[in-house]
């Protein structure tokens, strides 16, 4: 097992799923992220087509079950992990450091960002390493005793990656676009196999407004899911993606910004700096910024190119690769 986690770790240094770590997100104006596991309404349903990304170097597969190693989950206040300051939201749950957040929108096709499925660059109809070496959980969320368990759980949550249909991952392109200097990020995969006990996701092509409504369902810094409501549009002039501020972090990468009917309207790519570092307390505090995407406490937005908060790929380029 030692030199399956050596190899995992070598994977991420390779693997753009890792860098996805650093992208960075942050909590907009007040902290509107709780738990799936005590939604209601649409997002009950909705929040049962996104998955997050495992390695599986940790998985156990036995007959129709499968358990994850412990040893892949830490505590983000952990040292190891993303050292969060004790008293900071979520701080004692334990999380997968090498995440992405997925969603179904076809019985075997999940829709993720870029770069959860290749490296700095394009993939089409290819086995990537991230393809190899990762598949995708679904149901990861707190259970009513506030933890997880995930020994001896059913397949049925869990599946793999059977081949990468289309990544395009073009990260800082030579020239700018609409003085943003990134291209597209969003994948599509095939799963080894049709996911029939849980619904897809509807994807809306309508243009976004400035001001619409936005919701996240994912796997911020590899959390069991959570659920981020009440973001909104700031900025809609590229033509790839647009900029909302809805609270997010790494990990949510890939994760669908929902309109307000439960519809996909975009995929989450990248945004602000995840934390910034409480010297007094020896520990990363949670990034803030102002609920329409500028004055964050933890970056310049001048350095980063998200000075109006998240970026969320547009997914009507998604359709040139539905078949």
């Amino acid at each position: 097992m030692y030199y399956s986690k050596l190899f995992t770790s070598l994977i991420c240094l390779l693997s753009v799923s890792c860098l996805g770590n650093e992208w960075g997100r942050a909590i907009f104006g007040q902290n509107n992220i709780f738990e799936s596991n005590v939604s209601s309404g649409i997002w009950s349903e909705k929040k049962k087509a996104v998955a997050m990304m495992v390695s599986t170097a940790f998985l156990e597969e036995r007959n129709d079950t499968f358990s994850l190693e412990e040893s892949l989950f830490t505590a983000i206040s952990d040292p190891i992990n993303f050292n969060v300051c004790h008293d900071e939201p979520f701080a004692q749950q334990k999380a997968n450091p090498e995440s992405c957040t997925g969603f179904l929108i076809a019985p075997n096709i999940l829709a993720t960002a870029g770069h959860c499925a290749v490296n700095d660059g394009r993939a089409f109809d290819d086995i990537t390493i991230q393809c190899a070496n990762y598949s995708w959980l679904f149901d990861f969320e707190l259970e009513k005793n506030g933890k997880v368990s995930l020994v001896g759980k059913s397949s049925n949550r869990l599946y793999h990656c059977k081949r990468v249909i289309a990544a395009i991952s073009d990260y800082k392109i030579k020239v700018p676009i609409a003085n943003r200097p990134y291209g597209h990020d969003f994948a599509l995969i095939e799963l080894d196999r049709p996911v029939l006990d849980r619904p897809f996701l509807k994807l809306n092509l309508d243009e976004p407004q400035v001001g619409e409504l936005l919701n996240l369902i994912g796997h911020p810094l590899g959390l069991p899911q959570k659920i981020s409501l009440s973001g909104r549009v700031n900025q809609t002039f590229h033509p790839y993606f647009y900029e909302a501020s809805t609270d997010a972090f790494s990990g949510n990468s890939g994760s669908p910004a929902l309109n307000k009917k439960g519809e996909v309207v975009g995929i989450v790519v990248r945004g602000p700096d995840n934390f910034y570092y409480d010297e007094s307390a020896d520990c990363n505090r949670l990034n803030t910024c102002n609920d329409v995407g500028g004055q964050c406490v933890g970056f310049d937005p001048r350095e980063t190119d998200a000075d109006d908060g998240m970026h969320i790929q547009r997914i009507s380029f998604l359709l040139d690769y539905l078949k």
